[in-house]
């Protein structure tokens, strides 16, 4: 995600999704909007999962990011930034072209920052459960 972020601006992001012109949407629209969809989802199935690793029942993606902060998994401002892209992915269905263009592109530009750092977070949190757990016999 990040070189298609470094290859257009939010303007020309949003100037292409405006176009009639199927090698512009090709180029410079549908590729990003693919790796956000791909990575939004991804990031709440890994919520997901690490929220059943503590035996709780999972939830929606907000529910399950904001339990993960209550965990210190991730810190709460992370875990907002992080339901924020997930709430835009949501709402981009329901928006015109010109605003699901720019909504898309800065939801894209925060989950670029944030997935690595969110990635480092949660693998610190998992094997330092794990280690607990190991060195106390127990599952959880």
């Amino acid at each position: 995600m990040q070189s298609l972020l470094a290859s257009i601006d939010r303007d020309g992001y949003a100037s292409a999704a405006r176009s009639d012109q199927t090698e512009v949407l090709i180029r410079d629209v549908y590729p990003l909007e693919r790796a956000f969809e791909i990575l939004s989802n991804y990031t709440a199935e890994l919520a997901k999962s690490a929220i059943a690793f503590l035996g709780q029942d999972p939830r929606d993606a907000v529910q399950n990011l904001r339990s993960l902060a209550d965990e210190r998994a991730v810190t709460r401002s992370r875990a907002e930034r992080l339901i924020g892209v997930h709430r835009t992915r949501n709402n981009l269905v329901h928006q015109y072209p010109d605003m699901r263009a720019r909504m898309l592109f800065e939801a894209a530009e925060i989950l670029e920052r944030e997935l690595g750092p969110f990635l480092r977070d949660l693998t610190s949190w998992f094997i330092g459960r794990l280690d607990r757990e190991r060195s106390s016999g127990g599952s959880g």
